[in-house]
């Protein structure tokens, strides 16, 4: 005797009454539910047939004289029969009854208080709304496992219920588990008794993507599924994202990519909300949403929206020369003595992208980035003050020589240009780039030019222009210089 106590076993588990057709099996309870567990192995012996693990049953069993009624599937090992509630007194628990299955017949599926034919394509399943102490913030419908195997949802997966109610069709995203579907309904839906199911059908990351690029919420942005690897088209940059997730939230599916720019990881979250996406950036401050994409030849910026104000952010930098093409620009100059003058540089329209792109800030890009912007801004202004370039800073801001070199009437001119956010700080920009002339000029003569940038808006600066002329150090000092270097 294996086991005597409450269970599936009784003296004999392996032997069955084949002639009488019936299997002998103690009464078990639990939570107030009396049961009696049977192999699947021991009914398919006494019926004389093999059960399709993926149908469901429905078999009359007489115990007692009694006729009981069980819809069931047989993907385990042991099926319970319990007990109707009508007639539960009637037995003992922890006695040896005899079990004799009668009939069966294939069914379609079930959910927990109602039992279904087989269904047909013009049969939806109608969802009871629950509402838990007449909460409408948290009516629900609970899908049955067994309507998710008519629809071979099996394992874990994102999927799209379709549904309805007397008013109107809308979808709910979730991620399906082991485990009857809980969806929430909008408080909208609330009052209403029931919903139909329309249907239940996988959502992959692909129809994701797909409907994305469809819509392309972000101009010059879209995505492409290579294998398991995920790539970011920004423009002409294509980008793999280092890590991904595809998952829901609140009916609701999303992509999440985190991607590092200078050891900083930041995390985007691309939603599908009703039929429109929306692209955020996720920060400490919360959710940015993207409303714009700048795509440089070696950057991509995103514009995001923070409150009422519109924000930069640097998405992506490319490694190699820092350029900026900038256009003819309208240029409204003011001489303020005759050492000075003060411009209001006016690019054309189009020059926008670059402008931002060029401004950038995002820790060390800051002054990178404005630097080279304020160099270019500088050379078309000397040019429309006709100054002949003939020498100019093509690679980044960060270099020892001069920023540019200009030619007027004869006459070298060498000119350092300073970037100004505040523009309290001119003058001291204005003493600091003559200082680093004199250095790098200290046996040579000429006329030094410091051009201070300052952004006024949109494709508009303030280019302020300090001339002073410069001669070589006097012998003597040389001399002396040589001697302290000594």
């Amino acid at each position: 005797m294996r086991r005597n106590e409450l269970g599936r076993f009784t003296k004999d588990s392996s032997k069955l009454d084949l002639r009488e057709g019936c299997v002998w099996r103690r009464l078990a309870i639990r939570k107030g539910w009396k049961y009696f567990t049977i192999a699947v192995e021991d009914l398919e012996k006494l019926l004389k047939t093999k059960f399709d693990g993926d149908k469901v049953y429905k078999i009359e069993y007489e115990v007692e004289g009694h006729v009981m009624e069980s819809a069931q599937s047989f993907k385990q090992k042991y099926v319970e029969l319990h007990v109707p509630k009508n007639f539960t007194e009637k037995f003992e628990t922890g006695k040896l009854y005899k079990i004799k299955p009668r009939r069966f017949k294939k069914i379609g599926y079930r959910t927990r208080k109602k039992m279904f034919q087989k269904r047909n394509e013009s049969t939806d399943y109608e969802a009871k709304i629950i509402l838990p102490k007449g909460n409408y913030k948290k009516a629900r419908i609970e899908i049955s496992k067994s309507l998710q195997e008519y629809y071979k949802i099996r394992k874990e997966k994102v999927v799209k219920i379709e549904l309805e109610t007397s008013i109107e069709k809308f979808d709910f995203y979730t991620r399906t588990r082991n485990r009857p579907l809980i969806v929430t309904i909008p408080k909208k839906y609330a009052q209403e008794e029931k919903l139909k199911v329309k249907k239940i059908k996988e959502y992959t990351l692909k129809d994701f993507i797909t409907e994305y690029d469809k819509q392309k919420p972000i101009k010059h942005a879209s995505i492409k599924q290579e294998n398991d690897a995920l790539i970011l088209e920004i423009g002409e940059h294509k980008i793999e994202a280092k890590k991904y997730n595809f998952n829901t939230y609140g009916g609701k599916p999303y992509l999440e990519i985190e991607h590092t720019t200078d050891n900083t990881t930041t995390k985007y979250r691309i939603i599908k909300e009703d039929s429109a996406f929306k692209v955020y950036r996720i920060s400490g401050k919360g959710y940015e949403q993207i409303t714009n994409t700048l795509v440089g030849e070696n950057k991509i910026v995103f514009i995001v929206k923070h409150g009422k104000r519109e924000k930069r952010h640097l998405f992506y930098k490319k490694e190699g020369k820092e350029t900026i093409s900038l256009g003819d620009p309208e240029l409204f100059t003011e001489e303020i003595d005759n050492k000075s003058i003060r411009a209001i540089v006016v690019f054309p329209r189009g020059d926008i992208d670059k402008i931002i792109t060029g401004l950038v800030e995002y820790g060390k890009e800051r002054c990178y980035s404005k630097g080279t912007l304020g160099e270019r801004v500088a050379e078309r202004t000397l040019r429309k003050l006709n100054y002949q370039i003939i020498g100019s800073n093509k690679e980044s801001s960060k270099h020892s020589g001069d920023d540019i070199i200009v030619l007027k009437n004869g006459k070298k001119a060498y000119v350092e240009v300073k970037y100004v956010t505040n523009k309290l700080n001119i003058n001291y920009k204005i003493m600091q780039a003559f200082k680093e002339l004199r250095n790098r000029h200290l046996n040579e003569n000429g006329t030094l030019i410091a051009a201070i940038i300052t952004y006024l808006g949109e494709t508009k600066f303030e280019v302020t222009l300090k001339f002073q002329t410069h001669s070589s150090s006097p012998k003597f000092f040389h001399i002396l210089l040589n001697i302290a270097k000594t």
